[in-house]
């Protein structure tokens, strides 16, 4: 009987965390999505219509694209991701939106707070408490960077911060 009783508590702690840590990331998502709702444009914005649009979309849409294009310098980057993804959404969508980008992006960057808070839990076991979901709240859902959120083309830094994990 104990052991069903310990399974039994160890079982809800297990839900508990989940519970909150998917609370978590829908207040952070949540608050992305309002930020790119008020003040997201489907227009592209400044170097948006540089690389994306010359280096990839263009080159797509003319079936004139190659592997080597996928590689090739950004300035000083080399964003094989970044035009991975943003070549697959424009496949999807059907079309080129920085919106559609911007809210990929936000879910992106959800996933990794997910990971963050899944990999302190394994780090620290049943000792995490409300603290760190309190810590990650305002943290995750304050806009402090705004202007990557805004922008469609900085995918890079969401895939950094998940790559990191």
């Amino acid at each position: 009987m104990k052991l069903f009783q310990y399974a039994y508590t160890h079982f809800l702690k297990e839900q508990s965390f989940y519970a909150k840590a998917l609370a978590t990331v829908l207040v952070i998502f949540g608050a992305r999505l309002w930020l790119i709702n008020n003040y997201g444009s489907s227009v592209p914005y400044w170097d948006q219509w540089g690389t994306p649009l010359t280096d990839l979309f263009l080159p797509w849409l003319n079936c004139d694209l190659s592997v080597e294009q996928f590689f090739a310098f950004s300035n000083e980057h080399r964003p094989f991701f970044t035009r991975s993804l943003d070549l697959s959404l424009l496949v999807v969508n059907g079309q080129w939106d920085p919106l559609v980008e911007m809210v990929v992006n936000s879910g992106i960057y959800a996933f990794a707070i997910f990971i963050f808070m899944v990999i302190i839990k394994n780090l620290i076991g049943n000792r995490v408490d409300h603290s760190l979901f309190l810590l990650l709240i305002p943290l995750g859902a304050i806009p402090f960077g705004w202007e990557s959120t805004l922008a469609g083309l900085h995918t890079g830094w969401y895939l950094v911060l998940l790559f990191t994990f």
